[in-house]
């Protein structure tokens, strides 16, 4: 567990995000995304007489009617694509701050609190902006009164992901390839952080705060994008 003073003087106890989350997350709510946008079109192929007298398939050139065709199909499902990661990505940010973040207070580690005040809403600024926000209430309200800096965002994405950062690729494969979409998981409990403390820490007020707590963090995407494979990163 880690206890620190963020920059606008909130302290707050963190854990890392066990891998096993990371793992479920991947395996079932990110494939559960990437699959309902269905497999990536294929080139087309076509048949060609060749100069002996026989019949061969070849992949279509870029101005046969039939790769036109392809080519609007294959943009269609990339910018589908690209939303659907770019979702998932956002779900995974909201489930790393929930769960990192065990509590916080406001007045010098007098008085500690896990949920947000009864009374508070997020500024109705973020929404006229056309922000749509998410229905993780406890999870916004980290990112916009509890993080005040780019500093306490970094910091707190560096300790939640800090194991995930760990995992072998090769592990991603084969704990991945245990899991079945709609499979029932029930009476299993998901394993917690370690309980092993670490001495409390303020952030500095400049440049590189939590950098030094660990690896950089992979922020938003780069946590798919960069063990994708030719399952599109699933």
């Amino acid at each position: 567990m880690y206890e620190l003073e963020f920059s606008g003087g909130a302290w707050l106890r963190l854990r890392p995000v066990p891998t096993h989350v990371y793992l479920m997350f991947r395996g079932q709510i990110l494939a559960k995304k990437v699959i309902g946008i269905g497999p990536k079109p294929d080139p087309p192929m076509v048949e060609v007489r060749m100069k002996a007298g026989h019949i061969e398939r070849q992949p279509a050139g870029e101005d046969a009617p039939e790769y036109q065709e392809f080519a609007a199909r294959r943009d269609e499902w990339q910018a589908r694509h690209d939303e659907v990661m770019a979702d998932a990505n956002a779900d995974w940010v909201m489930l790393c701050r929930d769960y990192a973040v065990v509590e916080w207070s406001h007045d010098d580690r007098v008085t500690w609190a896990q949920d947000v005040p009864e009374d508070w809403q997020p500024s109705g600024a973020v929404t006229r902006a056309g922000i749509q926000l998410s229905d993780n209430l406890r999870a916004e309200y980290i990112s916009l009164v509890l993080c005040q800096s780019w500093q306490d965002h970094e910091a707190l994405t560096n300790i939640a992901e800090a194991r995930v950062n760990d995992i072998a690729d090769e592990e991603v494969a084969a704990v991945l390839a245990g899991f079945r979409l709609g499979a029932r998981r029930t009476g299993h409990a998901v394993a917690t952080a370690g309980t092993d403390r670490h001495p409390p820490q303020r952030l500095p007020r400049t440049n590189g705060g939590g950098a030094r707590l660990g690896k950089r963090p992979r922020w938003l995407v780069r946590l798919f994008a960069g063990r994708k494979g030719g399952d599109d990163g699933v």
